[in-house]
């Protein structure tokens, strides 16, 4: 699953995964991202979340989704740097973090290396 608010990024992210094998669920509103992980969270094994989008920050929309289920595993995204949020939010399922702008490569191992990371 990832959550955008930038369309680019988001159908970008959404081609390349699918073009190398990946099921995509993608939202550019973190409202509806969290509806829908809240019906079909067993058919999400990451999300790649945006750390700032308005409405809903992605610390926000983290916090939701560990609500829902512990197991969480997100990978974070943000043109900022925030290597050490990303530690800090580590509890609630955050495995990894991708540095935008980020170019197709970059996203690929970023998702690869959060998937193949054991869940807890």
């Amino acid at each position: 699953m990832i959550i955008d608010d930038e369309p680019l990024v988001l159908r970008l992210a959404k081609y390349t995964l699918e073009k190398n094998g990946y099921t995509v669920h993608a939202f550019d509103n973190p409202v509806d991202a969290v509806a829908f992980y809240r019906e079909k969270r067993e058919g999400v094994d990451l999300v790649v979340l945006d750390m700032v989008m308005p409405d809903m920050d992605g610390v926000a929309v983290l916090k939701s989704l560990h609500a829902l289920n512990p197991r969480v595993r997100a990978v974070l995204c943000s043109g900022y740097n925030q290597d050490s949020q990303a530690k800090d939010l580590a509890p609630l399922g955050v495995c990894g973090m991708i540095q935008k702008p980020f170019d197709t490569m970059e996203l690929l191992a970023g998702v690869s290396r959060a998937l193949a990371e054991p869940a807890d």
